[in-house]
């Protein structure tokens, strides 16, 4: 190394040594975990990262660096540059220019896309590669190597200087708090709700993509977030790791695109004074709630599971392929972490649309498989593996990492989770028999009492042992588990269940009532309920007290299953505690047309008298080809009747003009029996013809409705004249009954119809 110089040239690990005269002019030093970080916090020097083409020196020296790159006589010892399109740069905190603002930087990088043939300029220099370290340019001496004279000693070992195509310049003016931080690949539909999410909280975006095909990159950029377009490599830890990288933040948020951030605005400001203080702490813990469901009704977990997504950027790195966790960075003391209150995630990833069409659990399967010959030598990985096969269906493979993992021992949580997961396993693949010997490792372990007695309830319900498993659940008051996803409604579930399979159905409710004001997503105990309780039974009425009406249309998605009586049992039994809600309507409307005509014809009226006549399901009847014409006239008569709807009069009358004949006057003789208030829909629509209304007028006189008779016999006339007295000639009784009530209402018109007395 020249002292005049100054200049360290850091390489990768497998690049030669220089000779002992070139060591005089550069000093090459093997790259290591870190290295560059401690050597620009550290050292004022000018650093050249070859392998990485990151290069830290002064302006002058980039100017030099434009110069050899718009070399005509350049032989491609120096690549030609390239930008990735972000719209403004990526970079560490680490090494800022001196000389340039922000927005300076933001204006001189918005021209991204230039052809390969213009002048290589500072204007298109972008990215993770140049940097001015602070006080570089007053502390660099005046002799030093150009870049041509570099490219030349090391072309001489037989290397090639890579400059990368992305230069950054950035200032330590406006250096972002929060770095929001995510992974990507083909994520358009999500991106934008994702990225609005964090807007309160997050001063950048950095996303590394994994190779996306949609426009998942263009729309995260226009949507103001840094983008670096990279490949996927099986390896979650490392992905995230690239977006660390480039992030700026003294905090990195973690998010994925299928999540949002949720939090009261209100607390945004103490959040950021908390992070401004420098808390004495590495990460902060917030809780992730899944989505249940289908993306048309997700449902909210009523718990949400603790996680490390906020964290100091200089303290954590990712590690862990799959399920990857942030953790203390190599040489550096473990991370200390607390709860942050007031936020929150929601996570749509297991919502049914995303879990069929994104095969998540093959893809997890194949990043813990990566490079795997033979079983893991870490509880982790073995951990991690097992739940990947567990959840495609490979019990055996997975029990038995599940028990290599709790060997191991390394991890106590890890050992928890394995012995719990192998249980289950066992339990799944009726083994339950053979669980013993790991419930009593369990119960070995600190925290384990409570899980162990639970799965060893679990494994006598597979055995139809139904008093041992009320006898282990009976009793337990608070479990909860963040591996399995157990939680303390799962307690009294399980008892409901082994209070059924012993048939005591009054205690079988009552464990799924509680099971339900927990968790009223909770389908089994629903199942439950619905086969031990009687239809007056209060249960349900008691649950519809505890329901959230915001996830009553979920929850009815779920319950798709049961029958539609079933259904209405529960709909009606809200109704009765929640009269008039227009959640409780808009389930109805969906139900009422699967049920009986009586439960149809009470919700249709509820649905009218709450002004929600467009939502009542007797519209559709007469469209609905399931049914022949004449039933679904028949529906409408009664409803017509009984609700006095002009709306379905209008569509009864429609389906009286598709009958034929003998049908309208069927239809009429049972409306004049029963629903006479629909009778003169009937009418109307049936008198088209001079058949039609001798059918009609026969139906009235044996009603007795003699004048109404009379004003139809008289349509009949104008319509056909000796067409109707031809069909009263053959009903000599009928005809009689007519002309005595014509002449006793003086209807001296219809003579020429009436025939004279034989």
């Amino acid at each position: 190394m020249r002292s005049g110089d100054n200049l360290v040239i850091v390489t990768g690990p497998d690049r030669p040594a220089l000779s002992a005269s070139l060591r005089r002019s550069v000093e090459v030093v093997a790259e290591g975990d870190g290295l560059l970080a401690r050597l620009l916090e550290s050292d004022p020097r000018p650093v050249v990262v070859v392998d990485a083409a990151c290069v830290v020196t002064s302006r002058t020296w980039l100017d030099e660096l434009a110069a050899a790159l718009n070399d005509a006589t350049n032989t491609g010892t120096v690549a030609v540059p390239r930008t990735n399109g972000a719209p403004w740069p990526q970079c560490p905190a680490d090494a800022p220019t001196v000389d340039a603002k922000r927005d300076a930087v933001r204006r001189t990088t918005q021209d991204c896309g230039r052809d390969a043939t213009e002048p290589f300029t500072l204007a298109h220099l972008h990215g993770p590669c140049v940097a001015l370290h602070p006080d570089t340019a007053a502390r660099m001496c005046t002799a030093r190597p150009t870049i041509a004279e570099i490219s030349r000693a090391l072309t001489d070992l037989g290397a090639t200087v890579t400059v990368s195509p992305r230069v950054y310049v950035h200032a330590t003016e406006g250096v972002p708090q929060v770095s929001a931080a995510m992974i990507m690949k083909n994520e358009a539909d999500e991106l934008a709700d994702c990225l609005a999410s964090l807007r309160l909280l997050a001063d950048e975006i950095v996303i590394y993509d994994t190779g996306s095909t949609d426009n998942s990159v263009e729309l995260a950029r226009s949507l103001g977030a840094v983008v670096i377009e990279g490949e996927w490599r099986n390896d979650f830890a490392w992905a995230r790791n690239q977006a660390l990288s480039a992030a700026r933040g003294t905090w990195i948020l973690s998010i994925d695109a299928d999540e949002r951030l949720e939090l009261d605005p209100g607390v945004v400001p103490e959040i950021r004074g908390l992070l401004g203080d420098d808390p004495p702490v590495e990460r902060f813990i917030i809780e992730l709630f899944d989505l249940q469901g289908s993306v048309h009704a997700p449902v909210r977990a009523t718990s949400g599971v603790p996680m490390a997504r906020l964290f100091r950027r200089a303290s954590c790195r990712w590690v862990g392929a799959l399920h990857e966790q942030p953790d203390a960075r190599a040489g550096t003391p473990p991370v200390r972490s607390v709860s942050l209150p007031g936020v929150r995630y929601l996570h749509r990833g297991y919502l049914e649309e995303y879990v069929k069409g994104r095969n998540k659990w093959a893809r997890n399967l194949e990043v813990a498989t990566a490079g795997l010959d033979g079983i893991p030598d870490s509880d982790k990985e073995c951990f991690d593996l097992g739940r990947s096969l567990r959840s495609v269906g490979e019990h055996a493979r997975a029990f038995a990492l599940f028990e290599r993992a709790a060997q191991l021992a390394q991890n106590p949580t890890i050992t928890r989770g394995a012995l719990e997961f192998a249980v289950l396993v066992l339990c799944e693949t009726g083994q339950a028999a053979a669980v013993s010997p790991y419930l009593d490792h369990l119960r070995a372990l600190r925290g384990g009492e409570g899980p162990a007695r639970y799965l060893q309830g679990w494994s006598h319900i597979h055995l139809n042992q139904w008093a041992d498993a009320v006898a282990c659940f009976d009793g337990i008051t608070d479990y909860d588990d963040n591996f399995t996803g157990f939680r303390a409604e799962s307690v009294s579930l399980a008892l409901a269940l082994a209070h059924r399979g012993l048939g005591h159905r009054e205690d079988a409710v009552a464990a799924a009532v509680e099971t339900l004001r927990c968790n009223d997503q909770a389908i089994e105990a629903w199942a439950v309920l619905f086969d031990c309780a009687d239809r007056d039974s209060p249960a349900l009425r008691t649950v519809a007290r505890s329901l959230d009406l915001e996830r009553l249309l979920p929850l009815f998605a779920k319950l798709q299953r049961y029958p539609a009586g079933t259904r209405d049992q529960l709909a009606d039994a809200v109704w009765e505690v929640h009269p008039g809600n227009r959640v409780v309507l808009a389930v109805a409307s969906q139900l009422a047309g699967q049920l009986d005509l009586d439960r149809m014809l009470v919700w249709s009226g509820r649905l009218r008298s709450n002004g929600l006549g467009q939502l009542c399901p007797l519209r559709t009847v007469a469209d609905d080809g399931t049914r022949t014409v004449a039933e679904r006239a028949e529906v409408l008569v009664r409803a017509v009747h009984e609700l006095e709807a002009a709306d379905l009069a209008d569509e009864l009358e429609k389906l009286v003009g598709l009958l034929h004949d003998h049908e309208v006057a069927e239809l009429l003789d049972r409306a004049m029996r029963s629903y006479p208030g629909a009778a003169g829909s009937v009418i109307v629509a049936g008198a088209t013809s001079a058949a039609r209304c001798h059918g009609i007028v026969s139906c009235l006189v044996v009603h007795s409705y003699l004048n109404e008779a009379l004003a139809v016999l008289a349509h009949s006339a104008e319509l056909d004249g000796d067409g109707t007295r031809r069909r009263l000639e053959t009903d000599p009784e009928l005809a009689r009954t007519l002309r005595t009530a014509a002449e006793s209402a003086g209807r001296n018109d219809l003579a020429p119809v009436l025939p004279h007395a034989a």
